[in-house]
C-alpha cells in the first residue's frame, strides 16, 4: 500500500533552515486554529489537525540546514579554533601544576 504521507516524511528527513522551521510551526498551528480547514467534515476535521500537529515536532527534530548564501563554515573554524585554543590552554596549565607539584 501507498502511503501518502511518504513525500512529507521524505521533506522532513532532508531537514529544513530555521527560518523554514518557524514558519512551517506557524502555519501548522494557524492550520489546527482556523475554522477553515476540514472540521465540517465529522472526524476528518480532527483527524487533519491531528497529523499537523504530529507533524510539528518532527520538524523540529530534523537536521537544521544553512540558509543559502550564509557561510556556516568560516563560523565552524572560529569555533574549532577557540576551542583547540581552548583545550591548548588548559593541557599547558595542568602541565604546569604537575611540574610543580
Amino acid at each position: 500500500m501507498n502511503n501518502p504521507l511518504r513525500p512529507v516524511l521524505d521533506r522532513i528527513a532532508r531537514g529544513f533552515t530555521l527560518p523554514q522551521k518557524v514558519g512551517l510551526t506557524i502555519l501548522g498551528v494557524l492550520w489546527v486554529c482556523s475554522p477553515l480547514d476540514l472540521d465540517f467534515i465529522p472526524i476528518v476535521g480532527w483527524i487533519d489537525d491531528g497529523v499537523v500537529l504530529a507533524l510539528i515536532p518532527k520538524i523540529w527534530m530534523a537536521p537544521t540546514l544553512p540558509r543559502p548564501g550564509s557561510t556556516p563554515s568560516a563560523h565552524l573554524v572560529n569555533v574549532r579554533n577557540a576551542l583547540r585554543r581552548g583545550a591548548n590552554d588548559f593541557v599547558q596549565g595542568f602541565n604546569e601544576g604537575r611540574a610543580q607539584g
